[in-house]
């Protein structure tokens, strides 16, 4: 039919499109930077329905440097970014000894408090949050016969959401992510991003209201 649309999904990587064509052959692609793409074909659209469509399950290729965390926060509370390397085959891992990352984040709605590595073995040698929504962390192993290992966190970066943040969606992203061996050679992972929702919490007055004036007869 030619009808071609594009979503992105929420942070739970959940996508809506609205008012499609009934038809029976419609087909689903998903992408994402450093990811295989996917697609499911021969998806049926029936009017008056709702179509729910299978996960579609994305392969990593490649370094992948990753943030993860919760999906939602309170303004005014602190919460976590924690990072991992992910998807490295293990030779180039027994080179790896130091990530060196910007992290980039809505300045009127979270404030930086700490980052805190994992290990006593990774130091954290460079952290420079100077410029405002953009926040230059650089570790390293303190034994450089160790390697920094996968797929466990590295580091934890502690953030405060502002008391005036707003409800809404906002995201935590890595715009830089590299990583060195031992002989100087620059890997560079794919980078990604911590989303998350903030809510505003609601504060209902517990106190009765006052019994009202009697009314004379």
């Amino acid at each position: 039919l030619g009808d071609s649309r594009t979503a992105l999904t929420d942070a739970s990587g959940t996508f809506t499109f609205a008012d499609v064509v009934p038809d029976t052959e419609y087909t689903i692609t998903a992408q994402k930077a450093g990811y295989d793409e996917v697609t499911m074909g021969n998806v049926s659209v029936t009017v008056g329905q709702t179509t729910l469509v299978n996960v579609l399950s994305l392969q990593a290729h490649g370094a992948i440097a990753s943030l993860t965390g919760a999906l939602e926060a309170i303004p005014g509370q602190t919460m976590q970014s924690a990072f991992q390397i992910n998807n490295v085959s293990s030779s180039v891992y027994s080179a790896v000894y130091s990530v060196d990352l910007i992290v980039d984040y809505d300045s009127t709605k979270l404030q930086w408090v700490s980052t805190l590595p994992s290990s006593p073995q990774l130091q954290i040698i460079q952290e420079d949050p100077t410029t405002e929504g953009s926040l230059k962390i650089k570790v390293l192993m303190a034994d450089e016969s160790l390697a920094i290992l996968p797929d466990t966190d590295l580091f934890v970066v502690n953030w405060k959401v502002k008391d005036i943040a707003p409800s809404g969606e906002t995201v935590v992203r890595l715009s830089k992510s590299d990583l060195t061996n031992g002989r100087g050679d620059l890997f560079q992972a794919t980078a990604s991003e911590h989303a998350f929702e903030i809510k505003r919490v609601v504060i209902v007055d517990p106190t009765p209201d006052p019994d009202p004036t009697p009314t004379p007869d």
